[in-house]
């Protein structure tokens, strides 16, 4: 029910706040007996009435509508608005269109997890890289690493990072881009 984004208009100073407390009274039956029931209780509930409000909740807006998506072509067309700090090579487009479906969830949950530590990272404070949000992202072994080149604006660059999407079934390879803090995919998919 509190769920959402509370909206209203800033007539008064209670609503100027990007998060209310409301007091919810709610009345239902008991199945046992039919008889009403009321239950009391406080929730605080995201709310906005004025545009500044909307910065508090915008990662939170960012995610909500990502885990309706349900395949490879859709999340695709949705990137920008669900992952702003993640930049795609062309190719992807082909590897997200053709993702094995039993990997998808994984590559949803692995790409929300890069958009994560790509927004919280700060490449002068950190400059060997980010603290991950993903478990086991590691760097690929020496003697696999001239596998992993890909062109990126018409030059060869190494995407040596990786994550693994379903158990070590699927792979997120990418690059960090420390100039535009932002994480560089290539490939999602098979193990290369």
């Amino acid at each position: 029910m509190a769920d959402g984004l509370a909206v209203s208009l800033p007539l008064a100073p209670d609503w100027d706040a990007a998060w209310l407390e409301l007091h919810i009274e709610e009345l239902s039956e008991d199945l046992e007996t039919g008889e009403s029931v009321g239950d009391e209780y406080r929730e605080n509930v995201r709310h906005a009435s004025r545009k500044a409000h909307l910065a508090e909740h915008e990662q939170w807006g960012r995610l909500e509508g990502l885990d309706r998506v349900s395949s490879g072509a859709e999340l695709w067309a949705r990137c920008a608005d669900f992952f702003p700090n993640l930049q795609f090579l062309d190719r992807v487009q082909a590897d997200l269109e053709n993702l094995d479906p039993k990997w998808f969830k994984g590559a949803r949950q692995l790409l929300r997890q890069l958009q994560a530590t790509a927004a919280r990272w700060d490449p002068v404070t950190s400059p060997t890289g980010p603290h991950w949000e993903a478990p086991n992202i590691r760097g690929e072994h020496e003697n696999a690493r001239k596998d992993r080149i890909w062109k990126d604006n018409g030059k060869d660059e190494c995407f040596q990072l990786h994550g693994n999407l379903n158990r070590g079934a699927g792979w997120i390879y990418f690059r960090l881009v420390h100039e535009e803090k932002a994480i560089r995919i290539a490939h999602i998919g098979r193990h290369l």
